[in-house]
């Protein structure tokens, strides 16, 4: 293994009773075995009453038996702690106005200031990525939580010269990952 390199190990986690398994994607696995040894988690599928299951998290391991001097005498635990549920509904996103305004500095730049709505459900908020673009290039983002009410967010941009459009981007997430992604234009004033 290369330093630095990520590795990704998938569990299958099965349920003693019968009622399904749970699938996870586990990410720096070469170190689980290690004291103090740490990495994420996120659940990638399931069946029986899993099939929805959705969740992520961090995993760490302790070792439970044995003498820290010799690993070969350890016994490990991976413990897993996050966020999961069944649940494969991604929250809602919309917007609800854009506007932009010419700023007289810095030459060419623009305050777009937008209201949105991003929520799990009726009774819960979601964390958000605003993003305005051109095509590929990211000119601004700006990420947060959101509670039930509309949200107002600005951003300062400076498109390249002769650009008279910007894409506006949100993407909506839950607490167990599911997301939702909605796009509007929005045009520049002259």
């Amino acid at each position: 293994m290369l330093a630095g390199q990520k590795v990704t190990s998938v569990r299958v986690f099965t349920c003693d009773d019968g009622s399904g398994t749970a699938t996870l994607r586990m990410e720096n696995i070469p170190f689980e075995h290690v004291v103090g040894g740490a990495g994420t988690w996120e659940v990638t599928g399931g069946t029986g009453s899993y099939a929805k299951l959705r969740g992520n998290g961090s995993w760490k391991t302790l070792a439970v038996v044995g003498n820290e001097a010799s690993v070969t005498s350890l016994t490990f635990r991976t413990r897993l702690q996050g966020t999961a549920a069944i649940d494969e509904t991604a929250p809602s996103a919309t917007f609800s106005r854009a506007t932009a305004k010419k700023l007289a500095r810095p030459k060419g730049a623009y305050m777009v200031t937008v209201a949105f709505v991003a929520r799990d459900s009726a009774i819960e908020g979601a964390s958000y990525r605003l993003k305005a673009k051109v095509g590929k290039r990211m000119l601004a983002s700006q990420a947060g939580s959101t509670a039930l009410q509309a949200e107002v967010a600005s951003l300062t941009v400076r498109p390249p010269s002769g650009v008279r459009t910007l894409q506006l981007e949100l993407t909506a997430t839950d607490a167990v990952g599911n997301a939702r992604t909605v796009m509007r234009s929005l045009k520049l004033p002259a």
